[in-house]
C-alpha cells in the first residue's frame, strides 16, 4: 500500500481486511498528517519514499519490500466488505503456488443511492516470484514482464471498492502528466490513454480527442478500444457533434457485441429523431446485453440497469402504454427512489388510472 495523507481513511481500510494479511507493508510518500502514526498501529513495516510524480515507482518500491509469496495491493480509501473479508481469508487458505494472478472486481464509483457506476477488473493479487511490475505513470497496472507466455491467472467474485473521502475532482493526475511531457518523456500506450481521460475530466474536449485517437492508432485489447471509443462519444457529444458521436457508437459494432452504453447511446439518437419504437429496442438490449468476456476494464452498471428502466418508462408513455411504463418507472425507482422525473411520472400514471377507473 502507497499513501499520503490518509488519516481519514487508512484504519478503516486496515480494520476491514483484518485477519487476511500475514504481513502489511505500507510506503508514505510524504505524509504531513497523522498517516504514518495510525500505520505504525498495524504494522512496523513503514517505508519512506521521495514522491517522484510516478505512481508506479512508489508501487513497486512497496513490493520489493513484500517477503511473502503472494502480494494484495490495495488503496487506502479502499474497503472490504466483511462478506468479502471472509472470501478473502478463505480463498488464500485454498490458495495453490502455481497462480501467477488473481482478478477481482474493483468498485471504483457509486450513485448517491449506493449503485455501483463504475466497476473495474484488476488484478488483485499477484505471486511475487512471477515477476509482475508496476507500469505506467498515473493509472498504473500490473504486468509481468518476464516469465510465462500464458500465466496462469485466475478469475474471482470478490469485489474490493474503492470509497474516496475526496468529494471534488483534483488537476493532480492531469499536472503529473504535463511535467511527464515537458520534460520530453514519451507516453506509453496505457499512458496516452489515461492522459486522455484526464484532458476529458478537465473538459478539455478537442484535446482530450486528440490523445483518444493517438491511442487507437497503436495496438489495444478490445476492451480498450471500446473503451476509447466510449470516451470519445462522449467528447464529441459534449462537443455538440452528433454524427460522430454515432459514428464511434457504430464503430463499436465491428469490434465487439453490443456493449450496453452503446445501445444506450443509439437509443438516445432514435429517441431524439422521435423514433420511439427504434429507442425502445436498443434500451431493452442494453439491458439484456451480457458483460462481453473482452470487457476486462471498466464497465458502468446504469447502462443496463436504472438508465434504460427510466428511458423505457418515458417510450412507453409516448406511446401510451401506461402497464409498460408504469413497470419501468417502478424499476427505475428501486434503483433511483428520489428520482424527481420518475415520481412524476409514477404519479401521472396513477392519476390517469384513477380517471379510468371513473
Amino acid at each position: 500500500m502507497i499513501v499520503r495523507d490518509e488519516e481519514a481513511v487508512l484504519e478503516r481500510c486496515l480494520e476491514s481486511v483484518k485477519g487476511f494479511p500475514d504481513e502489511i507493508i505500507i510506503v508514505d510518500t510524504g505524509s504531513k498528517d497523522r498517516t504514518k502514526e495510525i500505520a505504525r498501529r498495524w504494522t512496523d513495516q513503514v517505508y519512506d519514499f521521495t514522491w517522484i510524480d510516478d505512481f508506479s515507482a512508489a508501487r513497486n518500491f512497496s513490493f520489493s519490500k513484500a517477503t511473502m509469496d503472494f502480494i494484495c495491493w490495495l488503496d487506502a480509501d479502499d474497503v472490504v466488505s466483511e462478506a468479502n473479508r471472509l472470501q478473502l481469508i478463505d480463498f488464500k487458505a485454498r490458495l495453490q503456488p502455481e497462480v501467477d494472478g488473481v482478478v477481482m472486481d474493483y468498485h471504483t464509483a457509486f450513485d448517491q443511492y449506493g449503485n455501483v457506476t463504475i466497476s473495474v477488473r484488476r488484478v488483485r493479487i499477484v505471486n511475487r516470484h512471477s515477476h509482475y511490475r508496476w507500469m505506467g505513470v498515473v493509472h498504473e497496472n500490473l504486468w509481468m514482464i518476464k516469465g510465462k507466455a500464458n500465466p496462469h491467472v485466475i478469475e474471482s467474485d470478490i469485489v474490493i471498492e474503492h470509497r474516496s473521502s475526496r468529494k471534488e475532482p483534483t488537476k493532480r493526475n492531469l499536472d503529473i502528466y504535463e511535467k511527464h511531457l515537458a520534460k520530453g518523456n514519451k507516453l506509453t500506450s496505457q499512458d496516452l490513454f489515461h492522459y486522455a481521460m484526464e484532458l476529458k475530466v478537465d473538459q478539455q474536449y478537442e484535446k482530450a480527442i486528440d490523445y483518444y485517437h493517438q491511442f487507437l492508432e497503436r495496438e489495444g485489447s478490445i476492451s480498450d478500444q471500446l473503451l476509447a471509443f466510449n470516451h470519445l462519444s462522449v467528447c464529441y457529444h459534449m462537443l455538440g457533434d452528433t454524427d460522430k458521436e454515432l459514428e464511434l457508437t457504430l464503430r463499436s459494432f465491428t469490434v465487439d457485441t453490443p456493449r450496453p452504453e452503446f445501445c444506450c447511446r443509439l437509443a438516445e439518437f432514435f429517441l431524439k429523431k422521435k423514433q420511439v419504437t427504434q429507442a425502445i429496442f436498443w434500451y431493452e438490449l442494453a439491458m439484456k446485453a451480457p458483460v462481453s468476456p473482452h470487457c476486462t476494464f471498466s464497465y458502468s452498471d446504469s447502462f443496463r440497469t436504472w438508465l434504460p428502466h427510466k428511458q423505457l418508462a418515458i417510450c412507453h408513455r409516448v406511446l401510451g402504454n401506461k402497464e409498460q411504463a408504469f413497470d419501468h418507472c417502478n424499476k427505475a425507482l428501486s434503483y433511483r427512489p428520489d428520482d424527481v422525473d420518475m415520481i412524476q411520472l409514477d404519479q401521472w400514471l396513477k392519476n390517469q388510472e384513477i380517471k379510468t377507473l371513473r
